[in-house]
């Protein structure tokens, strides 16, 4: 890569699915880890950490060593802005990213960055991504035995998740008809509808970036919520994110939810449907920090956050209580989330994607420009991000 060495370290056998020349096994504990990769660092003179997410066990702890060390890190995430983008932040994104959170330092970014471009189409690779989950996981559950000290980031077990994704992709086509159905009838019907796209319960934006542990604690506090506060002309339609496995199950938690709150009249469960379309529809999106709420804002709907979000800024989204969004959603100011959208891109996004090898081939060579040509954090700044930010090992998440 340009006359860099890129070595890369394997913590299970689902990471050797994405080889490169140079991996190193790590078979040991966690606890063990931190002074593995000091002594690794200093044996093969690292100078950038490349990391996919900032809260897995092994990531946390080389983001706090880095960060002491004066080492740049860089932090890929799938992309704030969907699709087409990724997400590229030096030692940490979304509630840990630094990017500022006061109107007039977005307004400085984004005069500095101009107009963002529009990106190069790269795909949505959806299937390639299925496949890819599917293989990490039973390589994981099958090479237990020569990682035996992995601690796994996710809730469910390998074998479970495996299979979960099989049933996702064999059930894909009728799932699509059912969702087709139901937003046909949801946009048919007269009443206006808030809408509440679900995220994977173990993503890391629920479980660290948020007050809720699992995703069925925020379906019970939406849901109660608009029982109690929504005018009775509104609906509220609640959809799945769009790779969870397990939408079967919360298809059965909301409609026992609905018929408990007395609301079992007024709400829509959507397994899929297309989002720009149900968002333009809206009257507004209640998320935690779903990427959702940026489409929405792009579509000037007002936006409420129920957790930590990159967006949740004065004059972007609603900043009163739930139960006052339901009857008064504030709209989101056009010029403030321009500016807001210029100095993201400009900022921490990256055309291309994951899954795709177009957008591989693309997302590759900007990695490689700014690692190589923008100038990193100072050791000072490193520091002071450590000592702020990365003091709580996430070892128990």
């Amino acid at each position: 890569m340009r006359g860099c060495d890129v070595h890369k370290i394997n913590f299970c056998l689902g990471d050797k699915l994405f080889g490169v020349k140079g991996q190193t096994d790590y078979r040991g504990t966690l606890d063990e880890w931190p002074e593995f990769l000091l002594e690794y660092i200093g044996q093969h003179r690292v100078s950038n950490i490349l990391l996919f997410g900032d809260c897995r066990p092994y990531h946390n702890a080389a983001v706090t060593l880095a960060a002491s060390r004066g080492v740049s890190c860089h932090v890929f995430e799938e992309g704030y802005l969907r699709p087409d983008w990724v997400t590229f932040e030096e030692f940490g994104v979304n509630g840990f990213s630094r990017f500022p959170s006061q109107q007039h330092e977005v307004t400085h970014l984004a005069s500095i960055h101009g107009k963002a471009a529009e990106p190069i189409v790269v795909g949505g690779g959806h299937t390639r991504r299925i496949v890819y989950e599917i293989t990490s996981h039973l390589l994981t559950y099958f090479g237990a035995a020569y990682f035996p000290h992995y601690k796994r980031h996710r809730i469910n077990h390998p074998s479970t998740e495996a299979a979960a994704w099989l049933r996702h992709a064999v059930l894909r086509p009728l799932k699509k008809h059912r969702a087709a159905r139901a937003m046909d009838a949801l946009m048919k019907q007269s009443d206006p509808y808030f809408l509440f796209p679900l995220q994977l319960s173990n993503d890391y934006q629920l479980r660290v970036h948020s007050p809720f542990k699992v995703i069925d604690d925020a379906i019970s506090t939406v849901m109660a919520s608009f029982a109690h506060s929504a005018p009775d002309k509104l609906r509220l339609a609640v959809k799945t994110h769009p790779i969870d496995p397990n939408s079967h199950r919360q298809r059965n938690l909301i409609k026992r939810l609905a018929n408990e709150n007395g609301i079992g009249s007024r709400v829509d469960f959507l397994d899929g449907g297309h989002l720009p379309t149900l968002i333009d529809a809206a009257c507004g999106v209640v998320t935690i920090n779903s990427t959702a709420g940026l489409q929405a804002l792009w579509h000037g709907r007002p936006v409420k956050v129920l957790g930590d979000a990159i967006y949740n800024l004065q004059g972007i989204t609603d900043q009163k209580s739930l139960d006052e969004f339901w009857n008064s959603p504030e709209q989101p100011v056009e010029q403030i989330f321009s500016d807001f959208r210029d100095a993201l891109i400009g900022e921490t996004q990256i055309n291309g994607n994951f899954y795709t090898l177009k957008g591989i081939e693309i997302a590759v060579d900007t990695v490689v420009e700014r690692i190589l040509y923008r100038k990193p954090a100072t050791k000072a700044t490193a520091e002071k991000i450590a000592d702020e930010n990365w003091q709580v090992r996430l070892t128990g998440t």
